[in-house]
């Protein structure tokens, strides 16, 4: 009986000692869970704000090319009506058609770059909702890090209330 005991007691603390490294497992591979969990948080933290700055930046240059649109619209005006009043001041006229070929080649150029930030938005929009999925991911395999940790807690302690019951069976 005691040989029987002793085996029965001994193959317990190697069934133990394998639901430790389990659990030691499971901890480590919460930690890095947690760990990673923190990085993306972090990292969409960094991309909400990149997304905002990038919104501010392109408002702000939204209202510097309406601006620069009304001021080219005055001066376009501007420049039809002197190029009327002085037909024969050719000199004056070809300066004028210049600077208004610059303004609308600035135009333009602005278009094409407030085209470009509206893009660099979306994409920052598009990589936002991605780290969003992934952190849903990776909090829903630390609810389940967590549901198996307790699992094993509980099959640990049952083990050990065995265990301890085990050896004083044997003791008596």
């Amino acid at each position: 009986d005691r040989q029987l005991v002793a085996a029965h007691i001994s193959a317990m603390e190697e069934h133990m000692a394998g639901l430790t490294i389990r659990y030691q497992t499971a901890l480590e591979e919460r930690f890095k869970t947690e760990k990673n969990y923190q990085a993306l948080e972090t990292r969409i933290s960094e991309k909400k704000r990149l997304v905002e700055e990038k919104r501010h930046d392109l408002m702000q240059k939204e209202k510097k090319l309406d601006l620069l649109e009304t001021r080219t619209e005055e001066q376009l005006r501007n420049a039809r009506d002197l190029s009327e009043q002085q037909l024969s001041c050719s000199n004056e006229k070809g300066a004028y058609v210049s600077q208004n070929r610059d303004i609308s080649r600035k135009i333009s150029d602005a278009k094409a770059k407030l085209c470009i930030l509206k893009k660099d938005d979306m994409v920052l929009e598009s990589h936002f909702e991605e780290n969003e999925h992934r952190v849903k991911h990776l909090s829903n395999c630390l609810r389940y890090n967590i549901e198996q940790r307790r699992h094993y807690q509980y099959e640990l302690h049952s083990l050990e209330e065995s265990l301890d019951t085990a050896k004083k069976s044997e003791k008596a």
